[in-house]
């Protein structure tokens, strides 16, 4: 309807009393139509060109035969009967369930809000209709909702047990990249000292090498010492033995280093001197020679004791001599014990006068038991006796 007028009340009221009479309906609808259609309207147009063709046909059904009221009448019936029964059962249901349409009073807000701390258990069991409940009482009910029953609770378990689970993985996840990051850490630190020890050691053998050289170098500078002022018999001995010191003169085969005495002492104990130092007839090679030290014999096997503190220069085999052990004392001075049957001491190693350094044997050119004790002053040597005191 274009004019969008209400009814009158008076046909609103014919409408839905009760019982509803569809005749008086339908004849207050003529009647109310026939004083709409009696107004004078200008007519519209169809709109045939734009219009849907449900809305043409609406607009068709009132404008094409104006002056037809009866046919008028009874379409529009037909439209609006319907409606109104339906608003006259929405109208007795919504009035039934108590609901209305007018704005509440604070009082009445305040009145539906009391239910909220209304217990369900308050609540008569035999009430049946849904709307004697409060609304605000069945939302909290709604809102807390626990499931019941064995498969509930096998459920809540099941959920429990999944979190439980989750929570010890990652916890385990954690220990693990510890125990992890530990080991990397010890292996890390285990490799730092296998390349200390391993540069340690290479330092090690590099210092080693230097010595060595030092050594062989001070060896063959000693070895080649040139010999003089020696008689010619005895150079033969000097050169075959390969002593690597000289008979030097004899001034020097005479020199008296002037220490205390006891502060040398002789290698052994109750020998006899079977050979002193000087010029003799080699008992083996029957020449006439230098005799560069002193033999004591004694048992094989009896300990030989340093003459004096100091640091082996020489141990090892050295010819005509056997086994053969070199002391130095400082100051120039060293001793010597040749013919040994078993050298106690290396190269390099400290020791003290007493200490023992080998024993007494017969290596070497020797006719019995018994060791060759030398003294030397800066390489010549000199009559052992001049030392020992």
């Amino acid at each position: 309807m274009s004019a969008q007028r209400g009814l009158p009340p008076e046909a609103v009221d014919a409408m839905f009393a009760a019982p509803v009479d569809y005749r008086a309906t339908r004849r207050a609808s003529r009647a109310v139509y026939d004083d709409i259609l009696a107004e004078p309207r200008a007519p519209r147009p169809a709109m045939r060109a734009i219009a849907a063709p449900v809305t043409f046909s609406v607009v068709r059904t009132r404008y094409t035969s104006p002056t037809d009221k009866q046919r008028q009448r009874r379409r529009l019936t037909k439209i609006v009967a319907p409606l109104a029964i339906a608003a006259l059962f929405a109208t007795a249901g919504l009035s039934g369930s108590g609901f209305s349409f007018a704005a509440d009073s604070p009082a009445a807000v305040s009145t539906s809000l009391e239910p909220l701390t209304t217990d369900l258990s308050q609540v008569p069991q035999t009430a049946t209709d849904p709307f004697a409940l409060p609304l605000a009482l069945g939302i909290a009910d709604a809102s807390t909702v626990v499931p019941a029953g064995a498969a509930a609770a096998d459920a809540l378990d099941t959920d429990a047990a999944v979190k439980q689970a989750a929570a010890d993985k990652a916890a385990a996840d954690e220990e693990a990249a510890k125990a992890a990051a530990e080991e990397a850490a010890k292996i890390a630190a285990a490799q730092a000292a296998a390349e200390q020890a391993a540069a340690a050691q290479k330092a090690a053998a590099a210092q080693a090498a230097a010595d060595k050289a030092a050594a062989d170098k001070a060896k063959t500078s000693s070895s080649a010492k040139t010999k003089t002022n020696v008689p010619k018999s005895s150079s033969s001995s000097s050169s075959s033995s390969g002593q690597g010191y000289s008979n030097g003169t004899s001034a020097t085969q005479s020199y008296d280093p002037g220490v205390a005495k006891g502060q040398f002492i002789w290698p052994v104990s109750g020998a006899k001197v079977t050979s002193p130092f000087g010029y003799r007839n080699h008992p083996i090679g029957g020449y006439y020679e230098l005799h560069d030290g002193i033999d004591l014999a004694i048992k094989c096997g009896t300990p030989i004791h340093a003459s004096g503190d100091g640091v082996v220069t020489r141990a090892g085999w050295n010819g005509a001599l056997g086994n053969y052990t070199q002391i130095s004392h400082g100051n120039g001075l060293a001793t010597g014990y040749g013919h040994q049957s078993r050298i106690a001491v290396s190269v390099g190693q400290t020791v003290k006068k007493g200490d023992v350094i080998g024993y007494v044997g017969s290596s070497g050119n020797s006719t019995g038991c018994h060791v060759h004790f030398q003294a030397l002053h800066n390489g010549d040597v000199f009559k052992p006796s001049n030392l020992v005191k």
